[in-house]
């Protein structure tokens, strides 16, 4: 199935698609169930194999889509691709940077503390690297 057929409904802007398309809300609906089954047989290395390379597939096709759009846009001169471009950069750097710690409060001593200042332990969030309640 194209990245289009599973992705995109039956209808775009009330603009019915022809009836191939029309059976990907039967196949999205039974995805939930392809997934479970999946799971429950995580041991049969060929359908897993099977699914990795489906989805190489589809990553494959929406990396071409998105490259096709892209220089349409360009082309078009609706999009100025050196500023996507670097737009891109920094969100993919934004999105691979750690994320900030959590403040949150000590379990043992109740105090509100700064993310980096706690640990979890069996007890919960605690102060590290100890905490005054331990004392």
């Amino acid at each position: 199935m194209s990245f289009f057929k599973y992705y995109l409904g039956p209808t775009v802007a009330g603009v019915a698609w022809d009836p191939v398309w029309g059976e990907m809300h039967r196949e999205a609906a039974m995805f939930d169930a392809m997934i479970a089954s999946d799971v429950e047989s995580a041991n049969d290395l060929d359908k897993l194999q099977r699914r990795v390379a489906k989805q190489a597939r589809q990553l494959e096709e929406l990396s071409a889509t998105v490259a096709v759009l892209l220089r349409m846009l360009g082309e078009a001169k609706h999009v100025d691709l050196e500023i996507l471009e670097h737009r891109i950069d920094a969100e993919v750097e934004l999105r691979r940077a750690p994320p900030d710690p959590v403040p949150g409060t000590c379990a043992l001593c109740g105090r509100d503390r700064k993310g980096e200042q706690l640990s979890k332990t069996a007890y919960g969030l605690a102060c590290t690297p100890s905490c005054d309640a331990i004392e």
